[in-house]
């Protein structure tokens, strides 16, 4: 049996293995134990609105009778079974199993930051929705050190060294078993405000967490905003 995976949202097409023949002489696709028709392809006609639930969001391919459902939700995951008409009575049944899942969203990120003996010390934290993801970091440009570490499956710390006054571009990837995505946050180390600005800053963490962490930064002479 295929299975199909689909994102919320979007579209997925179901297309059987193992089609042995394309001289049809009609098509159904089934849901709920075969006998709720969604979509049809009989004596030449095409209907795909046979269900309220889907009209709108079908389209059968009367070549290779794949079917194309639009705007997917929750409730679309489940098996379909297409059944096809051959000359002579015969018959074939395809099956195709629909998983539906949301795409991973983009981490959010944090900077804390500190400039010491001519270097601007950056401790940066990115944070995923998301369960069972890897985390992974890119610097532009190259910095002197960096140290790199996850805490958990939501959540990875690094901490690097760059130059003040120079533009930095820190980007956190994500990825899992649904995709992978990322978010760059740029930043540049100055002696007048004695601290890098941090920009895109987004957070899913809690607040207690946040003004624990911030506390133990400035207890070390680090500058927070």
């Amino acid at each position: 049996m295929q299975q199909v995976l689909g994102f919320l949202g979007e579209s997925a097409t179901l297309s059987p293995d193992g089609m042995t023949s394309q001289n049809f002489t009609s098509i159904k696709w089934l849901i709920w134990s075969n006998d709720t028709w969604i979509a049809t392809y009989i004596r030449g006609e095409t209907k795909t609105d046979h269900f309220w639930r889907y009209r709108g969001r079908l389209h059968l391919d009367t070549s290779s009778g794949h079917l194309k459902i639009s705007n997917l939700t929750r409730a679309d995951a489940m098996q379909y079974v297409m059944e096809m008409a051959f000359p002579e009575n015969i018959e074939e049944l395809y099956r195709v199993d629909l998983r539906v899942e949301e795409r991973l969203p983009p981490p959010t990120m944090e900077i804390f930051s500190r400039l010491d003996r001519g270097s601007c010390q950056v401790h940066l934290r990115c944070s995923s929705p998301s369960p069972s993801v890897a985390f992974t970091w890119s610097i532009e440009p190259r910095t002197t050190w960096t140290e790199a570490k996850s805490k958990d499956s939501y959540h990875a710390f690094l901490w690097a060294s760059t130059e003040p006054y120079r533009e930095a571009r820190f980007t956190c990837n994500t990825s899992s078993l649904l995709g992978s995505t990322s978010r760059t946050l740029v930043h540049t180390c100055n002696d007048i405000e004695m601290f890098c600005s941090r920009r895109n800053l987004m957070t899913s963490s809690s607040s207690g967490d946040l003004h624990h962490e911030e506390g133990s930064l400035k207890a070390l002479g680090w500058m927070v905003q």
